[in-house]
């Protein structure tokens, strides 16, 4: 399908110009000339576009594929949309199919629970890094964990299990660790997450779950205080109580979310979650290891069709983007080399802290060391500017 021409008003100061812009074939130096326009005129544009685009992309795998293409040209370094512009563009990739709840059984189980090497290495190391992370926080007092896109509970799960276990009782991980609290959008993810929780027995009535999306978790948090709670779910519902969430530092955990968000919303994303924390409170960022992205992605993907999609029916993209795009499940994944992801989390309003490569045990095979990257910060203090440029991918 091709891709329709959208007129659009160019407001100058003098007089108000018309352009008609074909986005089919050179899209790229189109992009650059609306980054120079006014930005009404590209809202607009966008919000058309979107009009446009919003039965067909529901029903026609071509159209997505013309859509998908759309967005990840906003994968290249020079093509950039003014921040007041990316809600309208947003909805473009919101109004796409694809939905967490539609997979978070098959995530569960061919994902977490895959026998897939990469998986196994990837997910051992990364929960080794999250557990030696927080281990070395509770040294500072008491915290809360807040994990951001929770998913299917599995981090919740494995900081539970090392902070409440009997060989633990004298570390400071048992004595400082006030309560967990889960955060995600996907119904049947948090329904997951659940099961975890009662499987927890008395260990899980320190774990909170909360069914909301990063935006709307902004608006009940904000610099680590609690504003109210959300309809149905207060502190008796949910087991959080306001005074300690509040009088704790925080530690977030973000593990390999960040893949799954097209550029262009990945800062605004980063930026919301930066204002539920407080100044000096600190985070942990998860993804695979975009230098291993041409090693991996054909076993990784290849393996979970049911999930990503058929591999042969991927988008094919440069090799240099290091991303993983398949319309037919609408399913994107970005591989972050360590550099991006560090200057991703600064231009956030973050300071790093430490940041490095997983799994590091000798024990695992050669060809799996370092499949993941992390990056440690803590948020920004007011006399501390976060990184003035936005990285490129």
């Amino acid at each position: 399908m091709r891709i329709p021409e959208v007129e659009i008003a160019i407001f100058g100061e003098a007089d108000e110009q018309k352009a008609t812009l074909s986005f089919s074939t050179h899209r790229k130096n189109q992009f650059r000339y609306l980054q120079t326009s006014n930005v009404e005129a590209i809202e607009f544009f966008y919000l058309r576009l979107w009009e446009n685009f919003q039965r067909s992309c529901q029903t026609t795998i071509s159209s997505r594929s013309d859509v998908w293409r759309w967005l990840i040209d906003f994968e290249d370094p020079e093509i950039s949309v003014p921040e007041k512009a990316v809600e309208s563009l947003s909805q473009l990739w919101k109004a796409l199919p694809f939905n967490w709840d539609s997979i978070a059984n098959l995530y569960k189980d061919q994902v977490r629970g895959s026998n897939l090497e990469f998986f196994k290495s990837y997910f051992k190391g990364e929960t080794e890094k999250v557990l030696e992370k927080i281990e070395m926080a509770a040294s500072d007092g008491e915290f809360v964990v807040m994990d951001f896109g929770c998913g299917t509970g599995s981090t919740i799960k494995a900081i539970a299990e090392f902070a409440y276990s009997p060989e633990n009782t004298q570390q400071a991980i048992t004595r400082n660790l006030r309560h967990i609290l889960g955060v995600d959008d996907a119904a049947l993810m948090i329904a997951e997450s659940y099961r975890v929780r009662e499987g927890l027995g008395s260990k899980g009535r320190e774990v909170s779950l909360w069914k909301l999306d990063i935006q709307e978790l902004a608006e009940y948090i904000e610099n680590g205080r609690i504003s109210s709670f959300p309809a149905g779910q207060d502190s008796r519902s949910v087991g959080i109580d306001r005074a300690i969430f509040e009088n704790c530092r925080k530690f977030g955990c973000l593990m390999n979310v960040l893949p799954n968000i097209p550029r262009i919303f990945r800062l605004p994303f980063l930026r919301r979650i930066a204002s539920t924390l407080s100044s000096g409170d600190q985070i942990l960022v998860s993804t695979y290891n975009g230098l291993r992205f041409g090693d991996f992605q054909r076993k990784v993907y290849g393996s979970i069709p049911n999930l990503t999609g058929a591999y042969e029916n991927r988008l094919d993209l440069p090799a240099s983007l290091r991303t993983y795009v398949n319309p037919e499940r609408d399913f994107v994944s970005h591989w972050f080399t360590l550099h991006e992801l560090e200057l991703l989390v600064e231009s956030a309003g973050f300071k790093k802290v430490d940041s490095g490569y997983f799994p590091e045990d000798s024990s695992n095979r050669d060809d799996l060391q370092g499949v993941g990257v992390f990056v440690l910060a803590r948020k920004s203090t007011g006399d501390e500017s976060p990184h003035p440029n936005p990285p490129s991918a």
